[in-house]
């Protein structure tokens, strides 16, 4: 198998199986996530489709390797998650797409001339259940590989859903990401999308592993329609 091959996998509590995206399948011991850290709750946000959230944070480094973790519930099937974009045409994007989460990176050459080196993972599993999920995201996130003795950078996406954990992730190289210090949350300015939407439902406990930043006060609450109050359920489809 390819080390750098597309996997998903299941973790179901120590045990591991990996699913390859490369045309065969393989069952092969996987790596636990050393950067997956548990954190304590922060501020939650309530969506409403209408509006979303911009974070500009202070000394705030957003170029090359990232690592978000967030919950969020909602029932909607086509909506925004989280967006992000560079001074060179780069941009980042988590979104759910007919009720599956995708993970989106454009990542172009220095020159603009040699191509891209982005990514495009999708998960299986359904998440627009109303009920909470946890999503980590990394994007050439350093990871030491005990079996190959060396680290790795991966990118992509592990979800949490009831106790199980999902790995979407590569471990191809990438180089020259630059992306601004500026987070959208639930939606962005512009349409992103002929069918996504700005997000409808819950996110909470936001939060950086790199910068050790926690997502709680935004610059922009657009339209000041996003609250803080998450008690009660989302509305279904």
């Amino acid at each position: 198998m390819d080390p750098n091959s597309v996997s998903s996998c299941v973790i179901r509590k120590r045990n591991c199986f990996c699913l390859s995206h490369t045309g065969f399948n393989s069952q092969h011991p996987c790596i636990m996530s050393a950067g997956a850290q548990t954190v304590d709750e922060g501020t939650c946000f309530n969506f409403h489709g209408d509006s979303y959230l911009q974070f500009t944070p202070n000394n705030f480094n957003n170029n090359n390797s990232i690592h978000y973790s967030m919950k969020f519930r909602t029932a909607q099937e086509n909506e925004i998650i989280l967006y992000t974009q560079g001074p060179h045409g780069d941009d980042e994007a988590l979104f759910i797409k007919n009720g599956k989460l995708r993970y989106h990176l454009f990542n172009t050459s220095p020159s603009g001339v040699e191509g891209s080196f982005g990514a495009y993972l999708e998960a299986d599993e359904n998440v627009a259940t109303g009920s909470w999920i946890t999503v980590h995201v990394f994007r050439s996130w350093p990871q030491y590989d005990s079996n190959m003795r060396r680290t790795r950078r991966k990118t992509g996406l592990e979800v949490d859903i009831d106790g199980q954990t999902y790995i979407y992730v590569d471990y191809f190289e990438r180089d020259g990401i630059s992306i601004h210090p500026v987070i959208y949350l639930g939606g962005y300015r512009n349409t992103l999308g002929t069918t996504l939407n700005n997000f409808t439902g819950q996110i909470k406990d936001i939060f950086e592993e790199k910068n050790r930043h926690r997502f709680e006060n935004p610059s922009l609450n657009y339209g000041s329609r996003v609250g803080l109050d998450c008690v009660g359920t989302v509305a279904p489809n």
